[in-house]
C-alpha cells in the first residue's frame, strides 16, 4: 500500500531534503529494528512485524534484535497504514548519511557493528593468548565499545572465596589490592555481581561499604558494573567508569553489556580452564621428573608425545636432552634387543605400546632388555590403552629397571638356601655326635659317620678305612657297594696318594678317577665312580683312619661341603680316640670281623 492511499491527505510542505550522501549497507554492519525502520523509511511496527513472521533475519542478544546489513537490504518493506506520525518518506526518496544516524541513535550502531568483530576478537584471543594478554584486551574493548576511560576486569574464585584482578585499563580504579579474600570483605559487591544483571551503580562508596571494608576503597561513581557469568557461575566482573563524570546506559546499552559481559565471561573461563590446564600438566610433568620409573606415551600412530626425566636418561644418558616428540616411540636409541626371559626375541608388534594401541592392558611384563653398550638388564612394563569417549587415542608406557631388585632376590635366596642348608648339617653334626657317643667298635663309628656324609652330601658310595699299627689302611666299614667288593688292606703309600695328601693337609681332597693313586683308582673303578672325596681321620698330626666318598659324578664338593666333611672326620677322631682309650683301660673286646654293608 502506497502512502496516502487511506485517504488522508499529505503534507502540505514536504520535509526538507537530506543533503545527497551515498550510503550503502554492509553485510558485516549490524541495526536495531528501530535504525532499520528509520532507513527503510518504515515505522518500528512494519519492522517487528517482518521480524515476528519471519521474513526479516535478525541476531538475538539478550533482550536486543539485530539485523544484518545485506539482510536489511534486500527487505522491501510495504508501506503499511499507520497512525500519520510514523509515516516517513520512502527510502527510496532520501538516503541517510552515517552522521545521521549518529546523530539520532548516539553510540548504538557503533556499537551494533563492533559486536560481530568483538566476539571474535574475543574467542580467538581466549585461544591463543595467556590469560593476562587476553584479559587486557578485553577490558580494552569495553572500554571503547561504552567510552569508559578506566576499566578493570575481575575473576573470582567461589571454591577458595578469592578474588583477582587480571587487567586494569586507564588507571586503578580503586586502592583495592589485586587479590582479595572476599569472605573477608567486599561481600556487598560480589553479592551484586552475582544476581548476573549489569548495572550502573551511581555511589558504589556508600552502596557498597561495610565494617570491614572502608568506602574510600571504591571509586565515587557513577560505577559500571558488568557480571562475568557463566551458566549459573559468577566467574568475574568488569567494572569501569569516566573519572567520575556522568555515566547513564539506558536498557538496551544494559542488556548489551550484559550479553557482552556473558560472551567474554565464556573466553575468561576457556582462558582459566586452559591456565589450569597447564598448571596441571606442568605439575603431572613434574611429578613425572620426580620417578624413577620410565614414562611414556603415543598417539595411535605410535608417534612420541610424552616421556620423563627418567626415560630421557635411559634412551640417551642426558637428563636434559630435547625429547624427539612426534618421533617413533617404539624404538629407543639406547636399547639393541628385547627378549623374552627365555632368550626369544621380541618382536615390534609385542611391544608394549604396539599391544596396548591394539587394546590390551600389560601389567608387570618382565623381559631382558640388551643395551647399546652390551649390559643385559631386567625390565618390568606396565602398558595400557588411553580411551576417550570409547576409542582408543592413544598409549602409555611405565617401564622399570628390576636388574638390583631381581639381583638381591637372588642373593636373598641364595642366602636363606645356605642358611636351611647350614642348618641341616649342624642338626646332621649334632645327630652324628649323639650317635656315636655310646658306640665302642671302630665298624660302627665308621659306618655312623658314612651315613651320615651320605645323607648330608648326597648319595654315594663309601669305605672307612683304619690305620694299623704296621701303617697299613684297612677297610672296615662300607655302604653301598657291590656285592662282589674286595676290600684289601692298602699299605703302598704311592697307591693312595691321595689319602697321604688329605693326612698331610689335614683336610679333606676332592680328586677325579685320572688324579688318584694306583689303589684308590681300582677301588672306584670297582663302583664305577669318577669323583672320590677322602676324609682324614687323625688327632693333630696322627692318623687314625680315613673315609672315602666315591661319587658318580666328577668331584664338586664346595667351601660348606669341605667344611662339613671336616668336621665328620673329627667327630670320628673322637670317638676312635674314646674306644681306643676304653679298651686299653680292658672295657673292651677284641673287635669283631668286618661285616661290609652291600645295601
Amino acid at each position: 500500500m502506497k502512502p496516502g492511499d487511506n485517504g488522508e491527505d499529505q503534507p502540505a510542505t514536504p520535509p526538507d531534503p537530506v543533503p545527497s550522501v551515498t550510503f550503502a549497507l554492509k553485510d558485516a554492519e549490524r541495526y536495531t529494528m528501530a535504525e532499520a525502520a528509520t532507513i527503510k523509511g518504515v515505522s518500528y511496527h512494519t519492522v517487528s512485524r517482518a521480524v515476528r513472521q519471519g521474513r526479516l533475519p535478525v541476531t538475538r542478544l539478550g533482550r536486543m534484535a539485530l539485523i544484518g546489513g545485506q539482510d536489511l537490504a534486500n527487505w522491501e518493506p510495504m508501506r503499511e497504514r499507520a497512525p500519520r506520525r510514523y509515516r516517513q518518506v520512502p527510502a527510496t526518496d532520501r538516503v541517510l548519511a552515517p552522521l545521521v544516524l549518529d546523530e539520532a541513535f548516539g553510540d548504538r550502531v557503533e556499537i551494533a557493528r563492533q559486536l560481530a568483530t568483538v566476539f571474535e576478537v574475543i574467542h580467538a584471543a581466549s585461544s591463543e593468548l595467556g590469560l593476562p594478554e587476553f584479559a587486557e584486551l578485553l577490558a580494552n574493548r569495553f572500554s571503547t565499545i561504552f567510552g569508559l576511560s578506566r576499566v578493570s576486569l575481575w575473576t573470582a574464585n567461589q571454591r577458595d572465596g578469592k578474588g583477582e584482578r587480571l587487567a586494569t585499563i586507564g588507571g586503578s580504579l580503586t586502592a583495592i589490592p589485586d587479590r582479595i579474600t572476599i569472605s573477608a570483605g567486599f561481600s556487598k559487591i560480589f553479592a551484586s555481581i552475582d544476581l548476573g544483571h549489569a548495572r550502573v551503580s551511581l555511589d558504589p562508596r556508600t552502596e557498597f561499604h561495610d565494617v570491614t571494608t572502608p568506602g574510600n576503597m571504591f571509586p565515587p561513581g557513577p560505577l559500571l558494573i558488568v557480571p562475568l557469568r557463566v551458566r549459573d557461575r559468577t566467574v568475574g566482573a568488569l567494572f569501569g567508569d569516566r573519572d567520575g563524570e556522568y555515566l547513564a546506559l539506558d536498557h538496551d546499552q544494559l542488556a548489551l553489556a550484559e550479553v557482552l559481559g556473558n560472551q567474554a565471561a565464556l573466553a575468561v573461563d576457556h582462558a582459566m580452564l586452559r591456565k589450569e590446564e597447564r598448571f596441571r600438566i606442568n605439575q603431572l610433568s613434574a611429578i613425572l621428573d620426580q620417578m624413577g620409573d620410565q614414562v611414556r606415551a603415543c598417539d595411535t600412530d605410535g608417534r612420541l608425545n610424552l616421556m620423563n626425566r627418567t626415560d630421557k636418561i635411559f634412551a640417551s644418558g642426558e637428563a636434559d636432552v630435547a625429547s624427539a616428540i612426534g618421533s617413533d616411540a617404539l624404538t629407543n636409541p639406547g636399547v639393541s634387543a628385547r627378549n623374552e626371559l627365555d632368550g626369544t626375541p621380541i618382536p615390534r608388534d609385542r611391544h608394549p605400546l604396539a599391544r596396548a594401541l591394539r587394546g590390551e592392558v600389560i601389567a608387570d611384563w618382565e623381559y631382558d632388555v640388551t643395551r647399546v653398550d652390551g649390559r643385559v638388564q631386567r625390565a618390568q612394563v606396565s602398558a595400557r590403552p588411553i580411551v576417550v569417549d570409547g576409542e582408543i587415542t592413544g598409549a602409555v608406557y611405565i617401564g622399570r629397571n628390576i636388574s638390583a631388585r631381581r639381583d638381591q632376590e637372588r642373593q636373598d635366596q641364595e642366602r636363606l638356601a645356605w642358611l636351611e642348608r647350614a642348618n641341616r648339617r649342624a642338626r646332621s653334626l649334632a645327630g652324628l655326635a649323639i650317635r656315636l657317643t655310646p658306640l665302642r667298635t671302630l665298624p660302627d663309628v665308621l659306618q655312623a659317620a658314612l651315613e651320615c656324609l651320605d645323607g648330608t652330601l648326597g648319595h654315594a658310595s663309601g669305605l672307612g678305612l683304619t690305620m694299623d699299627d704296621d701303617g697299613r689302611l684297612t677297610v672296615c666299614a662300607a655302604l653301598h657297594v657291590p656285592p662282589d667288593f674286595q676290600a684289601t688292606a692298602m699299605d703302598n703309600p704311592i697307591s693312595i696318594s691321595t689319602t697321604i695328601m688329605a693326612f698331610s693337609r689335614q683336610a679333606p681332597v676332592a680328586v677325579a678317577r685320572h688324579e688318584a693313586g694306583q689303589a684308590e683308582a681300582e677301588i672306584m673303578a670297582a663302583v664305577n665312580a669318577r669323583g672320590l672325596l677322602v676324609i682324614p681321620i687323625q688327632i693333630e698330626r696322627d692318623p687314625l683312619g680315613a673315609l672315602h666318598l666315591l661319587h658318580a659324578g666328577p668331584p664338586t664338593p664346595d667351601e660348606d661341603d669341605l667344611t662339613f666333611a671336616t668336621a665328620v672326620g673329627q667327630l670320628c677322631a673322637q670317638a676312635i680316640d674314646r674306644s681306643r682309650l676304653h679298651a686299653g683301660e680292658g672295657n673292651a673286646g677284641p673287635v669283631g670281623p668286618i661285616l661290609l654293608d652291600h645295601s
